[in-house]
């Protein structure tokens, strides 16, 4: 059965197919579309805590108007997620969205979700709107960890309902890549193994079960590296990472339901602003001075070009595109 930590460092370039980096500047190959912004959790690492902005719902217009876009870049596009960093099972329509997307040939659509509200009646939903991945993140083995890291959600009813979509997922002839995850802190480091054991036998021969260490933005804990367990492994090193552009501008564009393109995932609030879908296109965005001059910095100096972006490993992956004045991976071994 798959199971991971962190991945490791591999070639984007070989992965997808890419040709050259010119390839990527034209439109992006991953879209997050946020149809929601809100949580009806209060995870103790999450950046909701500092959110700027109120619950509001993506209008069907707006949302449309992307799937259309989209549909034209069918070809290109590799995946659709639908969320950025609150919980998309919020969005009533997010079933009607999902089949939207698949109806427009988007070859892969999924989401992240904490798995609350994922009923029956919604899972079945899902399965027949053709949703291709789902994300589950569990942040424990047990329900006292669980909770107490995970404010508001119970831990028997999240466990209840992906075990029960696992097994809807099962019994239909649909294929839907299912992922469980751990958001890895001190308070449940210990737990690890258990997790992993546990997860990895309910899940088929497509499914992950991971583990993925908080990053900086999402209050990165410079203890964890004493936690003892065998599968853990230390934070990537500033030295290491730094030189390294980061891939999100180069393959990756968001959308916050009220049309705002931040510079990135983790961006929740905006504070680089890239452009509005409500006011122009995906494609005419990405190719747009703003995405221009982030690239152009992060060819020269990689990470370290940014304050934002350093010491940021949430997109720890090789290019397999040499930047000019950046040093190649394998150079630096």
């Amino acid at each position: 059965m798959p199971h991971s930590l962190t991945p490791d460092f591999y070639d984007f370039r070989s992965e997808y197919g890419i040709g050259s980096l010119e390839q990527l500047e034209s439109f992006p190959k991953f879209v997050q579309i946020e149809t929601v912004s809100g949580c009806n959790a209060r995870c103790r690492m999450c950046s909701v805590h500092d959110w700027k902005r109120t619950k509001s719902a993506m209008s069907d217009g707006l949302f449309n108007k992307l799937v259309a876009e989209l549909a034209e870049k069918k070809a290109w596009v590799e995946q659709v997620t639908l969320q950025m960093g609150g919980e998309p099972l919020l969005d009533r329509r997010l079933e009607d969205r999902v089949s939207a997307l698949k109806r427009s040939g988007i070859r892969s659509v999924g989401f992240t979700t904490n798995a609350s509200m994922l009923d029956e009646d919604r899972a079945k939903r899902l399965l027949e709107a053709g949703i291709d991945m789902i994300d589950f993140s569990i942040d424990g083995a047990s329900a006292e960890t669980f909770e107490a890291i995970r404010i508001n959600l119970s831990y028997e009813e999240v466990c209840g309902n992906v075990l029960r979509f696992i097994a809807l997922r099962n019994a239909s002839d649909r294929r839907v890549q299912i992922r469980v995850r751990m958001v890895i802190q001190p308070e449940n480091a210990h737990e690890l193994d258990a997790f992993v054991a546990f997860w990895r036998n309910q899940l088929g021969p497509s499914d992950y079960v991971l583990g993925r260490f908080l990053n900086w933005w999402a209050g990165w804990r410079e203890d964890l590296s004493e936690v003892p367990g065998a599968l853990l492994h230390a934070k990537p090193s500033s030295a290491e990472l730094n030189p390294l552009p980061c891939l999100a501008p180069f393959s990756t564009l968001v959308v916050l339901s009220d049309g705002r393109v931040p510079l990135c995932c983790l961006d929740y609030n905006a504070d680089t602003p890239m452009g509005s879908v409500v006011e122009k296109s995906i494609e005419s965005i990405w190719q747009g001075d703003n995405f221009g001059q982030v690239r152009a910095a992060h060819r020269a100096r990689g990470r370290a070009a940014m304050p934002f972006c350093q010491n940021c490993h949430i997109f720890a992956t090789d290019s397999g595109f040499d930047f000019p004045g950046i040093e190649k991976r394998e150079e630096r071994a």
